[in-house]
């Protein structure tokens, strides 16, 4: 446990945090006029937010297939009637901590609950992690270039999503790529507190590397996040026409995409500011009103961080109080990933292919 120094000072970095965030959205509502704002949020029919509301379903349902096919690869199967409840909790742990550290607790819940071991689960979350950051990125850029470079720019968003789909698996698989993860694990082993864990972190280290490397792994996780996009694309579509305004998907998926890599970037509680200061400024890009943009962003907090938050306050009691499992220590192994889920030359090289002596 922290020392209690240690405790508040977090504290008061997390509050310090939150007020910024606070204040870059005040200045975005005092930019605008907030009785328009009022007015536009009247504007809004209870259909389209309930129908966003209800998006967060299969939204949800896909992060939670998508984490639940990372642990398969490495061994371990949970089932989906638990991992959408650990999603819930992560997801919003996530929101509140710097830099989505919270996510983590996922590995705590799936260790708690179904015997996964701890470097496992946090392998899945760090792999999880960059990966959906990257494509949240780079998509949503993407998802720009036709409105910018007309029909071209449809080629360019293909082009760039492949590539930004093939990038994990270029960075594990090629010298340079290797090379540059050898000196990330070797900074990581060398922090304050992991000093005299240095198998541990190079054993993970070479675990995330056999992920990134399997091909299949890397084609289903960015079909997985794809369809994640589309979703909340969909969501803040239907915001959008709401209040009486059109935009394509495609800049419904770059609102979306960015705006959720901004905020995980800026390290704010929910992203909260940062996130919505994107909102507004891409769909302001593309001809809504300043008032009417940032009715959006109101809205997409109300549709979608809240119920999401609310569903894991509703779900956390369940996943604290469950019981105990035995305190068994957790030995930092490399794992063996299935030959269906790595290709073989790849597993062939691989330092990282050891079978789990028990699972």
């Amino acid at each position: 446990m922290a020392p209690p120094r240690r405790r508040a000072s977090s504290l008061r970095t997390q509050a310090g945090l939150g007020a910024l965030g606070l204040a870059i959205l005040g200045v975005l509502i005092w930019r605008s006029n907030p009785r328009e704002v009022w007015e536009s949020l009247g504007e809004a029919s209870a259909g389209a937010i309930g129908a966003a509301v209800l998006l967060n379903i299969p939204a949800t349902l896909l992060r939670a297939a998508r984490a639940r096919r990372v642990l398969l690869c490495l061994g371990s199967a949970v089932p989906m009637r638990r991992m959408v409840p650990v999603q819930l909790a992560g997801q919003t742990l996530s929101w509140l901590t710097p830099a989505a550290s919270g996510d983590l607790s996922r590995a705590w819940f799936w260790h708690r609950q179904d015997r996964v071991p701890l470097t496992d689960g946090v392998v899945t979350v760090l792999y999880e992690r960059v990966y959906s950051l990257l494509l949240l990125a780079v998509v949503g850029a993407a998802c720009l270039a036709p409105g910018a470079f007309g029909p071209v720019g449809s080629l360019i968003t293909v082009a760039v999503v492949a590539l930004a789909a093939m990038l994990p698996w270029l960075t594990a698989t090629t010298a340079v790529g290797r090379a540059t993860g050898r000196l990330v694990v070797g900074g990581v082993a060398r922090l304050p507190g992991l000093r005299s864990r240095r198998a541990v972190v190079a054993r993970s280290g070479r675990d995330l590397s056999t992920l990134f490397a399997s091909r299949r792994l890397g084609a289903e996780f960015t079909l997985l996040t794809l369809g994640v996009l589309m979703v909340s694309g969909l969501q803040v579509l239907l915001l959008v026409d709401t209040l009486g305004a059109s935009v394509g998907l495609g800049v419904a998926i770059a609102v979306y995409g960015l705006s959720q890599a901004g905020g995980s970037v800026s390290s704010l509680p929910f992203g909260i500011g940062v996130g919505d200061a994107i909102v507004v400024g891409l769909l302001t890009a593309r001809g809504m009103s300043f008032d009417s943009a940032t009715a959006v962003a109101v809205l997409l907090r109300a549709t979608v961080t809240l119920p999401i938050a609310a569903a894991a306050v509703v779900v956390a009691p369940l996943l604290v109080w469950r019981a105990e499992i035995p305190a068994v220590e957790v030995q930092a192994v490399a794992v063996e990933i299935p030959r269906t889920a790595v290709d073989p030359a790849v597993a062939a090289r691989s330092d990282a292919a050891t079978p789990v002596a028990a699972r």
